[in-house]
């Protein structure tokens, strides 16, 4: 099985297990694009493509630092790349480092729990 591993809040992690929040949201930036996508730019034409979508079948949530640290295993039923787009939906981009980039995130549906630790 392939994990994610992320940090979250308390709130939200007690969100995901009361079933209220079924989403998370990752912002993909050119310092962590690999983690989560692979996303080519076209120059001569300003466009794009996800050319992959990096598969985890769940993710391993941690909420602090400490070794008794509240963790919980959820599984993820679905992934893919959100853009963020004007009203007239073009694709808005910015520019980081000399590198520009998409305004994007991954979004990840989450599943059922399967582990619970320190909760």
């Amino acid at each position: 099985m392939k994990v994610l591993t992320l940090q979250i809040k308390r709130h939200f992690l007690e969100q995901i297990l009361s079933g209220e929040k079924t989403d998370e949201f990752r912002d993909i930036l050119p310092k962590n694009e690999k983690k989560y996508c692979k996303i080519v730019l076209h120059e001569d034409d300003n466009t794009y493509e996800v050319t992959e979508v990096v598969k985890y079948d769940a993710i391993r949530f941690f909420n602090g630092y400490k070794t008794d640290r509240p963790e919980v295993l959820i599984e993820i039923k679905n992934a893919f790349v959100d853009f963020e787009v004007d009203e007239e939906g073009v694709i808005e981009w910015e520019m980081e480092d000399g590198t520009i980039y998409p305004i994007c995130c991954m979004v990840y549906q989450l599943g059922k729990v399967l582990e619970r630790k320190n909760i």
